[in-house]
């Protein structure tokens, strides 16, 4: 699969990895197994490292399809929801835009998007060996 999922229980963050072709069917299947997963809540912020996204679905009904499935999957909550995209400039950095444009006018959804990794996990108040400590081989 293209994508894959950790739950960091120690540093509360979920940690999604994309490779190679991001499809939309992938994503959903890894969002409703990240939210069934027993460590989830709610509250975590989301870490989407898109360094090695080679390329994108660019299905645009398909797209805002998996959105409103990803909209049930992450309902409106009191506090704001965290996601930050490490999406270097190329594929990743146009599939972080769209995505955060589709979660535009969402109160409680703050979205980020950094084309350096350091930055990125920097702003979840981690560095790159905190975040390499809690990983295991996704």
């Amino acid at each position: 699969m293209p994508v894959s999922f950790q739950i960091l229980s120690d540093i509360s963050l979920a940690h999604v990895k994309y490779r190679g072709f991001a499809d939309f069917a992938s994503t959903v299947a890894a969002a409703q197994a990240c939210t069934e997963d027993p460590a989830f809540t709610p509250e975590l912020p989301h870490f989407f490292d898109l360094g090695d996204v080679k390329g994108f679905e660019q299905d645009f009904a398909g797209f805002f399809a998996m959105q409103a499935q990803l909209a049930a999957v992450y309902p409106p909550k009191k506090t704001d929801h965290l996601g930050v995209f490490y999406a270097p400039v190329g594929p990743a950095r146009e599939m972080a835009e769209l995505a955060r444009k589709s979660w535009d006018g969402v109160p409680h959804m703050v979205l980020r998007i950094l084309d350096d990794y350091d930055q990125a996990i920097a702003v979840l108040g981690l560095s790159r060996d905190d975040l390499a400590a809690h990983l295991t081989k996704i």
